[in-house]
């Protein structure tokens, strides 16, 4: 499973032998856009292992946002190619309005699925844009952080 989502963030993901407060150090490595990514899909192994197979999709929403016009190509991708990984990512339907449609510069953005899951996918929107934002910055060569999680997640994790 670690590969899998290394292979879908991008990030180095290391299960290390630390633990803190009861619960396994988890050590990302990569671009920040990698680690965040990383921690939305470990974030989301562990809300599906929470829930219950009889839970309903009561927790569905629609949340709406605006974008700059000019950044809507950065969320759709070539080819709807990093709309599809936003919404493969989270599980959560992406709908990126078009450009004719667009008022005062801004397009509206409507996510739809379950709330915890919109959060995650307005947030890698969001950084999107911001990182675009900041494109003139120097990038470093990589960054580094750590989460926790149950020890008993970190077998699931492994793969044992």
């Amino acid at each position: 499973m670690i590969r899998e989502l290394q292979d879908k963030s991008g990030a180095t993901i290391d299960v290390t032998d630390e633990q803190e407060e009861g619960k396994t150090v988890i050590r990302l490595s990569g671009e920040l856009e990698e680690i965040e990514r990383a921690k939305v899909l470990l974030a989301r192994i562990y809300q599906d292992e929470a829930r219950s197979p009889q839970k309903t999709n009561e927790d569905a929403i629609a949340d709406e946002f605006e974008i700059p016009e000019d950044k809507c190509g950065l969320v759709i991708g070539a080819r709807g190619s990093k709309i599809r990984e936003i919404q493969a990512d989270t599980g959560v339907s992406v709908n990126v309005g078009s450009r004719d449609t667009a008022m005062l510069g801004m397009i509206k953005v409507t996510l739809k699925g379950d709330k915890d899951r919109c959060a995650d996918a307005r947030k890698i929107i969001l950084d999107l844009i911001s990182d675009a934002d900041n494109d003139n910055q120097e990038a470093e060569p990589g960054y580094s952080d750590t989460i926790t999680i149950p020890l008993d997640m970190t077998r699931k994790l492994i793969g044992l």
